[in-house]
């Protein structure tokens, strides 16, 4: 498990913040250090619209990861308390990043394939069947569309990945959009970075705002931003990154057992189905490659 911890240090120009973060792997706190240098050179710097956390250092010693403190408002927020436009704008920054993350040749050595999706899939499929007959169906129709919803994504150019792109990671501070954690970096089908994002969205409406659907305008407000600012191209392979996700929300609602978990476990395998039995037809305006 790692620790994140908040950190002053003092130099002749004075006191600075700095966020420090304590790894139990080294090899995972290198690899977020080297992809944040990497996007510092690559233009994601202090003054850009699109940026990151200044990086400090890394001490393999210690396993600790040095990076700047950042200000700014989390957009988790504004998806739970602002109005309609307020949300609409904060999708379309957090699209505008992405799409220009999207566009780097940012290494990695880690790398997602469908495989290994369909192998966290089976797991959680697993899991679910262990409950009641009617999560147990649900999740098996799940799981069988996913497998044959993998047969039809196209092989593509893999792109830099956040792995855990979401409101929970972005700061929106002035006309900057500042993108954090990068644990889980990877290479992968930008779809799913995509996918996360707005299945996030749905499980953020569907656990503190009443229903599923009270987000769904500023998921389409992303998706169409991101397409619109030369992101790749994602909608072929949506359904399938999106249809993954909701089973893993769902097996995550059962394992936390929260006040509603069989009623958010059901909601989103029903989501996942739907989004894989009935895909909404998107245009498609993102590059070719």
């Amino acid at each position: 498990m790692n620790c994140t911890l908040e950190i002053a240090v003092r130099t002749e120009s004075g006191w600075h913040p700095l966020i420090g973060k304590v790894y139990a792997n080294d090899k995972r706190g290198l690899r977020a250090h080297d992809a944040t240098e990497g996007l510092w050179r690559a233009g994601f710097g202090r003054d850009a619209e699109a940026s990151i956390p200044q990086p400090i250092a890394y001490l393999p010693s210690l396993r600790l990861l040095l990076q700047e403190k950042v200000e700014g408002l989390e957009a988790k927020e504004i998806f739970k308390y602002g109005d309609e436009p307020l949300r609409a704008l904060a999708a379309e920054r957090c699209a505008r990043w992405l799409a220009r993350f999207h566009s780097l040749n940012l290494p990695s050595d880690r790398v997602l394939r469908v495989e290994k999706i369909l192998a966290r899939c089976q797991r959680a499929h697993r899991r679910i069947s262990g409950e009641d007959g009617r999560l147990a169906a649900k999740s098996e129709r799940l799981y069988r569309e996913l497998e044959a919803a993998a047969l039809r994504v196209e092989a593509k150019p893999l792109r830099p990945g956040h792995g855990d792109f979401g409101f929970h990671n972005i700061y929106l501070a002035g006309r900057q959009t500042i993108t954090f954690d990068w644990d889980l970096h990877d290479a992968a089908d930008p779809a799913r970075d995509v996918a996360r994002f707005i299945v996030m969205l749905a499980r953020l409406a569907l656990h503190r705002l009443g229903s599923i659907r009270e987000l769904d305008g500023a998921a389409e407000v992303f998706l169409a931003a991101y397409l619109s600012a030369g992101g790749a191209r994602v909608t072929e392979s949506l359904p399938f990154y999106e249809g993954e996700l909701y089973l893993r929300g769902a097996e995550s609602d059962l394992e936390t057992r929260g006040r509603q978990w069989r009623q958010w476990t059901e909601s989103m395998l029903d989501e996942g189905l739907r989004t894989l039995e009935h895909p909404v037809k998107r245009e498609e305006a993102g590059d070719d490659v």
